[in-house]
């Protein structure tokens, strides 16, 4: 498992690399499919930030946490990333039982991440992210969309071989947009 560290207003130091990886062990112990942990450290007013990207064997699982103790925002972050794990876990195991056709295609794995300045129209673009699309079921999209706690995902479709968008409608069910040609 490789951990990398970014701070954005503060320097990572050794005793901060070290108290986090510690409980970043917690993971490795519970799930062998982790490849890789992203941590960036930032404030935002008086509070820490600790954001988590996990590839998860080409599954991305995103966790935030914001505390005025950065110790806390970290133990909070692993707290909530051992849940979601666990509930990927599962539902991958569910998986696996009820159906005989296993897919190793993975989700989206997010490549670069820039900001560009363009010309407001209504509003501005602030950001833009660019990833690298794999074909996947509607279903893989979801559990993908619930992991990355996004409002939407976009995605190749697997059989149709065409963009699909994934969304959380507030009902609690999904709403899919499939292109029309």
């Amino acid at each position: 498992m490789q951990l990398i560290y970014k701070g954005r207003k503060f320097p990572v130091t050794e005793a901060l690399k070290s108290y986090t990886e510690k409980r970043f062990q917690k993971l490795e112990r519970h799930f062998d499919y982790i490849r890789s942990i992203e941590i960036i450290f930032d404030t935002e007013g008086n509070q820490y930030v600790a954001k988590v990207l996990i590839d998860a064997d080409g599954n991305i699982v995103r966790g935030e946490e914001r505390n005025i103790d950065l110790y806390a925002s970290i133990d909070g972050v692993v707290d909530d990333l051992v849940r979601q794990l666990k509930k990927f876990k599962e539902k991958m195991s569910r998986k696996r039982q009820s159906s005989n056709d296993v897919s190793t295609v993975s989700p989206a794995e997010e490549i670069e991440e820039e900001e560009e300045e363009t010309k407001p129209v209504v509003g501005k673009i602030v950001k833009t992210n660019r990833f690298a699309m794999k074909p996947m079921s509607d279903e893989e999209a979801a559990m993908q969309l619930e992991l990355l706690k996004y409002n939407f995902f976009v995605y190749l479709n697997a059989q149709k071989e065409q963009v699909h968008v994934i969304y959380k409608r507030k009902d609690g069910n999904y709403g899919l947009v499939e292109p029309e040609f």
